[in-house]
């Protein structure tokens, strides 16, 4: 159950992070890790 609540939480976390990533890249290209 555990496993299934972290596994859930990172995938929204996993959601925003690649929304922001997108539009950090799309600002700020040459600053990609």
């Amino acid at each position: 159950m555990e496993r299934y609540c972290f596994e859930n939480m990172f995938l929204r976390e996993e959601s925003a992070s690649v929304e922001y990533l997108v539009k950090a890249a799309y600002n700020k290209p040459l600053t990609r890790n």
